[in-house]
């Protein structure tokens, strides 16, 4: 909900009986977004009071006779200054509305300073991605997955980071959002893919990369086709994987699947990543082309103080075994999360216990030089074994 001046709940919602008429312009921007015009002077604290009680009125449920309907709303307020174009107002508004969504969920925001530094370096940051060169601009981490029954790295997830020469490092918890919320990201997949395929050949077999496909991937035949074009012209035998998530096949399983399978073709496997944290349902598992399984660190992070967490875990490992469909574990720091794990019956970890991001030269370093395996390094480092 986006509130251009004052915010009122006439028109949206039930109003207050307590709440003054006051004017307003009320329009429905999408299915569940509406936008507010206020055309009386309030201060910041009024608007900031008016829009926290729009948003407490649509709390307020809606009783039927066989159920109740419970609704949120969240609300940004942008109060316009001298020589404010309409555009600028709606942009602000815009813009802290999906604040007050991240940060004051169900409750309402006001535009700052703050707001205007920030929206400021989205702005910077929109600009510099679309004119970037992305191909020299992005460049890739490596993280190892490790399968403790082998006692080996079997593979390593390869990570984008992106190096601005206008704003230096970005978090991709910054930019990779943005990417594909404005249809970039793709070209960033495209770039990441190219790299991986450039190093793979210095990986001992059967050793293997995995890359992480966004829903502007899965969605597009096209951008598959691009993809799977740039791993023909590499030429030698496939060891590239994908990496998805639930979101970006929950649109069109159909064309998910017309998607993976071409992938698949290819010589490449499939993973479901961040298992556990959408609608997870393991149906994916049987309508989708899936090799693996990633579960998310979430339920590993509390792996040993939350029955329902290990209960899910143990659930999901066991009914994995049945299609022939392997589990990887996400986020492993500590000792005991690993200790937890093995218990449950798990093997394939990844995290920082194993090895934190690292560049290609550190890997390549590292895979060039003896490595004692797992179980060896962890007897000396512990004093014990698996």
């Amino acid at each position: 909900m986006k509130s251009l001046g004052m915010p009122r709940a006439t028109g949206c919602c039930r109003r207050s009986p307590t709440a003054p008429a006051l004017g307003a312009y009320v329009a429905r921007l999408d299915n569940a977004q509406f936008g507010l015009i206020c055309d009386e002077e309030r201060s910041e604290a009024q608007v900031g009071a008016w829009g926290e009680m729009l948003c407490a009125v649509v709390r307020k449920p809606f009783v039927f006779a066989e159920a109740s309907l419970h609704v949120t709303a969240s609300a940004g307020v942008a109060l316009s200054q001298p020589g404010d174009r309409a555009e600028i107002l709606f942009d602000r508004a815009d813009y802290v509305t999906s604040v007050a969504k991240r940060e004051a969920r169900g409750g309402a925001v006001v535009f700052s300073a703050r707001h205007e530094e920030e929206i400021s370096r989205v702005r910077a940051m929109e600009h510099a991605l679309h004119t970037a060169d992305l191909d020299e601009e992005i460049y890739v981490l490596f993280q190892p997955q490790f399968d403790i029954s082998l006692d080996r790295v079997t593979g390593y997830e390869v990570l984008a980071r992106w190096r601005s020469p206008a704003l230096g490092e970005v978090s991709p918890a910054d930019f990779i959002p943005m990417a594909e919320h404005s249809g970039i990201v793709p070209k960033i997949t495209r770039a990441v893919v190219r790299k991986a395929t450039a190093v793979i050949d210095q990986l001992p077999p059967p050793m293997r990369l995995s890359v992480n496909l966004s829903a502007h991937d899965v969605s597009s035949m096209t951008a598959i086709e691009g993809i799977v074009s740039l791993i023909g012209q590499a030429g030698t035998p496939c060891r590239i994987d994908f990496e998805i998530t639930e979101t970006a096949v929950m649109g069109d399983l159909q064309q998910a699947n017309a998607a993976l399978l071409a992938l698949l073709a290819l010589g490449s496997r499939i993973a479901l990543d961040d298992f556990g944290t959408g609608h997870s349902s393991l149906t994916h598992v049987q309508k989708l082309p899936l090799d693996r399984i990633k579960i998310d660190r979430s339920f590993v992070a509390v792996v040993n103080s939350d029955a329902t967490s290990r209960a899910i875990i143990k659930t999901t490992i066991d009914l994995c075994r049945n299609p022939g469909v392997s589990c990887v574990f996400e986020g492993i720091e500590t000792e005991e999360q690993l200790e937890a794990l093995l218990g449950l019956g798990g093997s394939v970890m990844q995290g920082y216990l194993f090895g934190r991001p690292m560049s290609q030269q550190m890997m390549l370093e590292k895979l060039s030089s003896p490595q004692p395996g797992w179980q060896a390094s962890r007897n000396r480092l512990f004093g014990s074994g698996i």
